[in-house]
């Protein structure tokens, strides 16, 4: 079994974070954004990818209004 690769980390990523926001499920887009930073954190992705998908997890997501009414 091999790791998984880079292209992977993002499509995974971002797919967290899109059917937490469909879910409306906070505590899921808290996860996914934790996994988010972990993925920064260990280098898995670069600082522009993570701001990406910061923006897609933060303020699309978690801070937009709309979705929790």
């Amino acid at each position: 079994m091999t790791a998984p690769g880079h292209d992977d980390i993002l499509s995974d990523l971002g797919k967290r974070i899109e059917y937490a926001k469909r879910s409306k499920s906070r505590e899921l887009l808290h996860e996914a954004y934790g996994a988010l930073k972990m993925a920064y954190n260990l280098g898995a992705i670069s600082y522009s990818e993570f701001t990406v998908l910061q923006i897609k997890a933060v303020r699309e997501g978690l801070n937009n209004a709309s979705i929790w009414r």
